[in-house]
């Protein structure tokens, strides 16, 4: 009969198993832009890390204001990576948080 100090032990071993494996992806998440960041702003600032493939800042479908984060999706994991050197960076005098993107 196990005693609970090792029922609990083994649950433990295993939920560290099941911790979430880094996510390699291509895309990259930026939040805190300014509402004043194009499309364009956005690609230039970003083309220094890898070659784009697509970007997107996220409006409010009602209002048509910006929401203040975007996506930009490399050719390479390793453009992803070197953005990620820093989480943030100065985009047009405000800095924005650069995270990877995780699918819903």
């Amino acid at each position: 009969v196990p005693r609970d100090d090792q029922h609990f032990l083994k649950r433990n071993q295993s939920s560290r198993i099941a911790l979430p494996v880094l996510v390699r992806t291509k895309k990259i998440f930026v939040g805190g832009l300014a509402s004043t960041v194009t499309d364009a702003d956005f690609k230039r600032y970003f083309d220094q890390f890898g070659m784009i493939t697509d970007v997107v800042v996220m409006y409010d479908h009602s209002t048509q204001r910006p929401r203040g984060f975007g996506f930009i999706t490399y050719d390479s994991e390793e453009a992803v990576e070197r953005a990620l050197v820093k989480t943030f960076h100065d985009l047009n005098g405000k800095m924005v948080e650069v995270k990877r993107a995780v699918p819903k």
